[in-house]
């Protein structure tokens, strides 16, 4: 689950590797660095903790699902998730990265 919000938040995996031995060896040795410093739009208080806890490597460190709710629960949003920001969203993290990915090829 930490996996899937870095990388909706961010637009990047965690580990960015060539292969499955370097992805690997960085998910069970490297310390992720908290989505707000690879995000393109600013995050709400509290995500960067949350996220990170959520990729602790020990599993006891991980938290609990209502932990995971509480913690949700008591972010502070600045505004409403809206359509309208969504798209905005969309466009600002992952629309680069599918062009770049399309030219690519």
């Amino acid at each position: 689950l930490g996996c899937v919000a870095y990388l909706l938040l961010t637009g990047q995996p965690v580990f960015p590797g060539k292969n499955a031995y370097q992805l690997s060896y960085k998910h069970l040795n490297a310390k992720p660095p908290p989505p707000s410093t690879v995000a393109k739009s600013p995050l709400p208080t509290g995500v960067d903790e949350l996220v990170l806890a959520c990729l602790e490597k020990e599993a006891g460190g991980r938290p609990t699902p209502m932990e995971l709710y509480e913690g949700l629960d008591a972010m502070d949003v600045d505004a409403p998730w809206t359509l309208a920001r969504g798209r905005q969203w969309w466009m600002e993290v992952f629309e680069p990265a599918v062009r770049s990915r399309s030219s690519a090829r």
